[in-house]
């Protein structure tokens, strides 16, 4: 980016650019002026992934959601985490 092109541009519309980005990504909500995250925007925040890896994360999710009949979410999660990760989790 030139100086040329940060002290001519529209920062509105940047900032418009952006936040359609993040909708698309499912990351926020949008409804009328106000801005909200979305579920999986919290959870990403939550987790500290970054987006990339995190948008990953889902789809390998969604994808084995298809291949194999499950009754819910925790269903799958059951089959994901592997026994040595139950030892470091602690119930609330």
């Amino acid at each position: 980016m030139t100086i040329l092109t940060i002290l001519f541009s529209d920062p509105e519309s940047e900032l418009e650019a952006e936040i359609d980005a993040l909708v698309e990504l499912q990351l926020i909500c949008v409804n009328g002026d106000e801005v909200h995250p979305s579920q999986f925007g919290r959870a990403i925040l939550s987790s500290s992934l970054d987006i990339s890896s995190a948008m990953q994360i889902k789809k390998d999710l969604e994808n084995g959601m298809k291949s194999v009949c499950l009754d819910s979410e925790i269903h799958l999660l059951f089959l994901v985490f592997h026994s040595s990760v139950y030892s470091i989790c602690t119930p609330f």
